[in-house]
């Protein structure tokens, strides 16, 4: 497979729902991505995602403007530099138990709404991202975003995938998009009381490989070398996701997908059972992904979106859409619109700084 082939991207459902949570429109999202070129010259809407990148030069224009390197997610800011200090920090410790603990003391002069915590007990660790006190309200796809953020520079630090055996996310399932399943090399669990990472604990002992020379690089390429950092192998369900969306609008079954990827239909569920989904989920996960981008861009007919995600009628997509959403495609189609006209009075306002 080539390099190309596995280029990570963020759609932009996750872009706008991350964007959303900073506080700001999608009308100053299209505004920053036209400024910045994102589109090459088209139009930005039409995008169906942005590759580490494009992403990365999209979140460091925001933390310019905010002065906030995670731009508007927390309640105190993290002030321009803090990403430095904290590399800094780590490189420090020798072993990855004493750099992340190093990075615990460090964020509590940082941050005063929350904490990494970090268990180990009965030969497994867990790090944990918990408020300060039980008054404190996080935002969810924050605290997802900062432990992915942790995740990311174990594996910077040891320079190894860091296999976890579980992942806890605040954010529900039926608002993640189907990439984020492509974020961790463990399953997830979602709607928790506290993002957390769960490991081994014969990882904390892992040897810092990283030295003060390889910094400069990894903080050119932030945000997007540890959000979308590669693990070692690509898992099956982002072949089998890859693999329904090259066939749309035909229907594809278990049986065709096993085939495609060279596996028995047994091999096929049985693995995807080991990465805690199934074929269904990701097939749903991947229509209902296309559906909402496309509802959100332009006025394609819904009979036409219909057709193109490989439904046999209206009605069934209808009866689909709304199971994923609790709305019928028309009227989330209405919502969204409403959302992006009101949410600021012009896209002259996303040229200011964010708030």
């Amino acid at each position: 497979m080539s390099d190309q082939a596995r280029e990570p991207t963020l759609s932009m459902s996750f872009v706008e729902a991350l964007v959303r949570e900073m506080g700001l429109s999608s009308a100053a999202l299209r505004h920053f991505m036209r400024e910045l070129q994102i589109a090459g010259g088209q139009d930005a809407a039409a995008l169906p995602g942005l590759s580490a990148a494009q992403f990365s030069l999209l979140y460091r224009h925001l933390v310019a403007l905010s002065d906030d390197e995670m731009p508007g997610l927390f309640p105190r800011p993290f002030r321009s530099g803090a990403l430095r200090l904290t590399c800094m920090t780590l490189l420090e410790g020798d072993t990855l138990s004493k750099a992340l603990r190093r990075w615990s003391h460090l964020l509590r002069q940082l941050q005063d709404n929350f904490v990494l915590d970090i268990q180990q007990a009965d030969g497994r660790c867990h790090l944990v991202i918990r408020p300060t006190s039980d008054e404190q309200v996080l935002k969810p796809l924050a605290t997802d975003l900062f432990i992915k953020l942790v995740h990311g520079m174990a594996c910077w630090l040891t320079g190894k995938t860091v296999p976890l055996r579980h992942v806890a996310l605040r954010t529900s399932r039926v608002h993640v998009c189907g990439e984020l399943m492509n974020w961790f090399p463990g399953p997830l669990r979602f709607d928790q009381a506290c993002s957390a990472l769960a490991l081994d604990d014969s990882w904390m002992d892992q040897a810092v490989v990283r030295g003060k020379p390889d910094l400069e690089a990894f903080l050119a390429a932030a945000p997007g070398n540890w959000i979308t950092c590669r693990f070692d192998e690509e898992r099956l369900h982002e072949r089998v996701r890859r693999y329904l969306e090259s066939v749309l609008p035909a229907s594809a079954t278990a049986d065709s997908a096993a085939a495609a990827l060279h596996l028995s239909t047994r091999s096929l569920h049985r693995r995807l059972h080991q990465e805690q989904t199934t074929f269904q989920r990701i097939k749903d996960e991947l229509r209902r992904d296309l559906a909402m981008h496309k509802l959100t861009r332009g006025a394609q007919p819904i009979a036409a979106i219909a057709f193109e995600l490989g439904f046999d009628s209206i009605t069934s997509f209808h009866r689909a859409f709304k199971g994923w959403t609790g709305a019928t495609p028309g009227v989330y189609r209405l919502q969204r619109q409403h959302v992006q006209g009101q949410a600021q009075p012009g896209e002259e306002a996303a040229s200011g700084r964010l708030e």
